[in-house]
């Protein structure tokens, strides 16, 4: 019973019946008591005398004498059955303590008399000491019982008996109030809503869940009938048949639709069992189930079939369902298709009758007993369900397809195919237009500058020179003035493609402003070299264009910087055959300058 230790002894006994009991006992045989907690506070009393009532605990040093007395009889109940103490101010009490569970919770009081005729002379001296009027308090000292010294052993046995049993009535309350706290606890720790009722069909009790349900509080629904608080239920017909509590029955199963405390439907379960209460009567306690989102979840589920079975029809992916086959003699398994929809042969090009039932290596365009590696690929998800997600061209399909394998269960394989021929061609796109210039095609600087860095990486390893050319148009603001953007860019183009033609298969030209080239010449043996196609672009670039029927003419300067001479880096580089360039420029146009020198 732990957990009730906190229990004071008047949450265990009836107070007043005590006080009647007292009252009873102080009639029959003149002797005071009183029950006294464990804070020495006075919880009943009878029979008190007024040498106590109206003096003794009514002045400070007197009162303080009693207290002391109680102190004094308290500590010996510790240790003791019984404890006896003659008071200062005279009188003689006793007291039984009553312990429950190992607490002394209270002691029961028997005292406020004498065992031989009082010293009048002592309590005259006392009066004057205190300052009490003698008369009253010699009066009030003429009441107080005289019992006999023979007399005294057999009361407090008595008394010590009525402890006792005090005792044993507030240790059987206690264990009756643990079980209840018990039984309340429990069922408020149950999520689920609880109820229990008498065998007319009123209930006794519930937990919060139950009202929360109901929107009733416990002081609405004690008391009530099923009928009285089942609004929630959709009619009187409707509500939950509940059989009466007969002894042996077996538990009793149903399934409901009810209203809830905002009206929402819910799905429940009632479970009725019937118990036995401490009078022998029978009643029943149930319990309610909310079902509500295993319903919700059976109908979506239900929905979600269905709308599987209209995607599985309708989905423009192809969708194959596969079943793997024993391989024979060690040999990897194959598998047989058990299903496809229409996306897949719309994709493929093969009709859905032709490959059902069929092994996929018989069947399939990207897979064939020849080409060994995608059982390997299929067999590896199948054997540890880890979804395997990758990308196929099918020269049999001209196609580019994307391949989502997973396994859905043992021994099966699904395989979402995805026609994404036009993404490629999207990210050749994006990808063409990322490091390539639009108008000539060439790498432009993004990949220039890539190229270059790589290049310059390669000749550090190697211990090799680079060469950088920039070319500059001259006198190409003209041709735009003259016959119109369109003509410039004609223009462009067919120089980007002498100068493709002109340079040698590992090097790179780009385009990198609007008529400005940049070409990497990597692994140069000799300046000469250099020298030698820096002067045939001049002469290529000298050589008419035909542009809408005209002849037009331009030249070119060009600047060239040298590695590791010119610089170590990119920016380097490019910085000083830029500058290298303007030198030409300067120098007269169409001609080729080095950093340090033109030729």
């Amino acid at each position: 019973m732990r957990g009730s230790h906190a229990m004071e002894f008047p949450e265990l006994v009836d107070i007043a019946k005590l006080q009647q009991l007292l009252d009873s006992m102080y009639a029959v045989t003149g002797i005071p008591s009183a029950i006294l907690d464990n804070h020495s506070v006075v919880l009943i009393a009878s029979g008190w005398q007024d040498i106590c009532q109206k003096f003794h605990r009514v002045f400070p040093e007197t009162a303080a004498r009693c207290h002391d007395s109680d102190q004094r009889i308290y500590q010996q109940l510790l240790a003791g059955q019984f404890a006896g103490y003659r008071c200062e101010n005279g009188l003689i009490d006793y007291a039984c303590p009553i312990i429950i569970e190992g607490r002394h919770l209270a002691s029961l009081f028997v005292g406020q008399f004498f065992m031989e005729k009082p010293d009048e002379e002592f309590f005259r001296n006392q009066a004057r000491r205190f300052g009490f009027k003698e008369d009253e308090y010699l009066a009030a000292l003429h009441k107080v019982p005289v019992i006999p010294q023979e007399s005294v052993a057999s009361i407090i046995e008595f008394f010590s008996q009525l402890a006792s049993i005090i005792t044993h009535l507030c240790y059987q309350v206690l264990r009756s109030k643990t079980a209840m706290n018990f039984k309340d606890t429990l069922m408020e720790a149950i999520p689920n809503p609880i109820f229990y009722k008498d065998q007319n069909g009123r209930y006794l009790g519930c937990n919060k869940a139950f009202t929360d349900l109901t929107g009733l509080s416990k002081a609405e629904i004690v008391g009530k009938t099923a009928s009285e608080i089942l609004p929630m239920c959709y009619s009187a017909e409707e509500q939950v048949p509940e059989p009466e509590p007969e002894p042996g029955r077996r538990p009793h199963t149903c399934e409901c639709v009810v209203l809830d405390a905002a009206g929402a439907v819910r799905n429940v379960i009632f479970n009725n069992a019937v118990f036995t209460t401490g009078d022998g009567s029978k009643g029943l306690v149930g319990s309610i189930l909310d079902i509500t989102a295993h319903k919700q979840m059976e109908a979506k589920l239900k929905e979600s079939e269905e709308n599987y079975l209209l995607l599985f029809k309708h989905m423009i992916n192809g969708f194959l369902f596969l079943q793997a086959t024993p391989g024979l003699d060690g040999a990897l398994p194959d598998f047989v298709i058990l299903d496809v929809n229409e996306g897949y042969a719309e994709i493929i090009g093969q009709p859905k009758a032709e490959i059902l039932d069929h092994k996929i290596t018989d069947v399939l365009p990207f897979t064939t007993a020849e080409n060994p590696e995608w059982l390997f690929i299929l067999h590896r998800v199948l054997q540890h369900g880890e979804a395997t997600l990758l990308e196929h061209y099918s020269k049999q399909c001209l196609k580019w397809l994307r391949l989502s394998i997973y396994s859905p269960k043992q021994g099966y394989l699904a395989i979402v195919v995805s026609d994404i021929t036009g993404q490629k061609r999207s990210e050749e796109q994006v990808q063409q237009y990322a490091y390539h210039d639009h108008l000539t095609g060439l790498p432009n600087r993004r990949l220039l500058d890539d190229r270059l860095s790589i290049a310059i990486a390669r000749a550090k390893r190697s211990a090799e020179q680079i060469a950088v050319i920039f070319l500059d148009l001259d006198n190409f603001k003209p041709v735009n003035d003259t016959y119109g953007h369109d003509a410039g860019d004609e223009l462009l183009q067919q120089l980007a493609n002498r100068i493709v033609s002109n340079v040698r298969e590992g090097d790179t030209v780009s385009r990198v402003g609007g008529d400005e080239f940049v070409i990497i010449l990597p692994q140069i043996r000799t300046k000469a070299e250099v020298e030698q196609l820096a002067l045939r672009l001049l002469v290529v670039c000298r050589q008419p264009f035909m542009i809408r029927n005209h002849e037009v003419f331009v030249s070119a300067s060009i600047g060239v910087s040298m590695f590791p001479d010119d610089g170590m880096d990119i920016a380097d580089l490019i910085r000083s055959a830029d500058i290298a360039m303007y030198h030409s420029k300067r120098n007269g146009r169409n001609q080729v300058c080095f950093v340090h020198g033109c030729l």
